[in-house]
């Protein structure tokens, strides 16, 4: 029988944060952008930063806030609270999904006290709870959810399932029927932490248990024919207990980290070849440098990847650093401190303008966390905002980049159109106003042309699984020689 919502709330402090931001131009884009309002016009967004807190609000449940990039006009966007229709503690990553809504987990609530799927809609302000987890199939997520590319939305619940070691479950976007896919097992891993990931077809994750050397294991589970694979066991050599989710990078490989194990038992740095199967152990945190990693890396513009430890460095209370996979070398950029934010738990987002946005779980002037930004360029650390509890506390997420329509520009032609998810991985879906002809153009930074097709029908789809990661616009010219653009990011 499970425990009341208090005890809970005062064992498991997990805690979730995302954060929403669009990226500003670098000298090159405000060309780019230039060469664009001259042919046509281009749609505006709003740009903001959403997160999420696991405790906190107006609750103590955990809230949804939203504010600029350089922290003015913060908000608590929503409170959660523990009922039987909504859910509390939220984990992991919000994700905008093709239909504009932003989907989340909560690790308590429901109607079974367990845990919840989530739905809010960022334009009306409404709350949906889309699923309520029953034990048997599936509890306790403990990370976001990802989008395939049938319609449904993928996540990992770290307990329940028929052997109780976790679940791997899908979500249904038309009719919100939920669907357990697969049970993992002691012997397969068990436990799974992160969230998984989406590559050509198939589902990419993590366990922080089970397997040959209880250490985890990296899997993949083929959605079209349901067929798991543990791909690597991880060990007490290479790392053990892996608590953030896979990044592919730049060069087709997937970086991750061990919470634990490797050389010094403080964690480790991993990459992973799909393509070959081989697995690499690439460093060995030893405490001075970081400890207990339990993030997952991002890439940013010059080609290295960046990430947190939750404890280590010179203060013990986690660092942010830097690995160049060119040169396969590690470097501390910063060491956290109790005043300014401490213990970072979660992912890192990067935008044009060489910021590093962030979350610390602790510190800050009332001890509740923070949100940071690191600048690249100067090497700057900057405490944006404080969480003082009633606007949340203990964040511990990462960022997704999402814009949100704020409606279209006063050039804008009847005609217009949408482009989604943004930002995009396998594919990109365009729908217009109205069926109509209109030639479609994806272009990069640069202005080459990298697809285009004439259209004639309201949507039509961009495959986008082997575009580079980056910065796109899609061109859309109608017969009336209008151009109209938006900006995508290819993830």
């Amino acid at each position: 029988m499970k425990t009341n919502y208090d005890m809970k709330m005062l064992t498991k402090r997990f805690s979730s944060f995302v954060s929403i931001v669009t990226e500003n131009v670098t000298t090159k884009l405000l060309f780019a952008f230039a060469c664009i309002m001259i042919a046509g016009t281009l749609y505006t967004n709003a740009q903001q930063i959403w997160a999420l807190t696991p405790q906190g609000g107006a609750n103590n449940g955990g809230s949804i806030i939203r504010m600029n990039p350089d922290g003015s006009g913060f908000n608590l966007e929503f409170s959660y609270q523990c009922t039987m229709t909504s859910g509390c503690m939220p984990m992991g990553n919000l994700m905008q999904a093709s239909n504009g809504q932003l989907y989340g987990t909560c690790f308590l609530g429901g109607p079974y006290a367990s845990c919840t799927v989530d739905r809010y809609d960022p334009l009306s302000g409404t709350y949906y709870m889309v699923y309520g987890f029953d034990i048997t199939n599936g509890d306790y997520p403990r990370s976001g959810l990802v989008e395939g590319h049938n319609g449904k939305l993928y996540g990992a619940a770290s307990a329940g399932g028929t052997s109780y070691a976790g679940v791997i479950y899908s979500i249904n976007l038309i009719n919100n029927a939920y669907t357990p896919e697969f049970s993992f097992s002691t012997s397969d891993g068990s436990s799974p932490y992160g969230a998984p990931i989406f590559r050509n077809g198939m589902l990419y994750g993590l366990t922080t248990s089970g397997g040959t050397y209880s250490g985890g294991v990296l899997y993949s589970f083929n959605i079209a024919n349901n067929t798991y694979t543990a791909l690597h066991h991880f060990s007490t050599a290479d790392g053990t207990s892996p608590k953030g989710s896979l990044f592919e990078a730049s060069n087709g490989l997937f970086y991750g980290m061990t919470s634990a194990g490797g050389a010094n038992t403080h964690g480790t740095i991993f990459s992973y070849d799909p393509v070959n199967n081989l697995f690499n152990a690439l460093y060995s945190f030893n405490g001075s440098e970081g400890s207990a990693p339990e993030g997952t890396f991002m890439q940013a513009v010059n080609g290295k990847i960046y990430a947190v430890t939750k404890t280590g460095g010179s203060n013990n209370l986690g660092v942010l650093f830097s690995y160049d996979i060119a040169q396969s070398t590690f470097a501390k950029l910063y060491d956290f401190v109790l005043g300014t934010g401490s213990n970072p738990t979660g992912d890192l987002f990067q935008s044009a303008n060489q910021m590093l946005y962030g979350s610390a779980s602790n510190g800050g002037s009332t001890s509740n966390g923070v949100l940071f930004s690191y600048n690249l360029l100067t090497d700057t650390y900057t405490d944006i905002v404080d969480f003082d509890g009633t606007n949340g506390s203990h964040p511990a997420g990462g960022f997704a980049m999402v814009e949100l329509s704020t409606g279209v520009s006063t050039s804008l032609s009847p005609d217009g159109f949408s482009v989604y998810p943004n930002p995009a991985n396998e594919e990109i879906n365009i729908s217009f106003v109205k069926e109509a002809h209109h030639a479609v153009a994806l272009r990069n930074v640069t202005g080459e042309t990298v697809y285009s097709i004439e259209n004639y029908s309201a949507q039509t789809k961009i495959d986008a699984s082997r575009l580079p990661k980056g910065i796109y616009f899609v061109e859309v010219k109608e017969d009336n020689g209008k151009i109209l653009n938006k900006k995508i990011v290819k993830m």
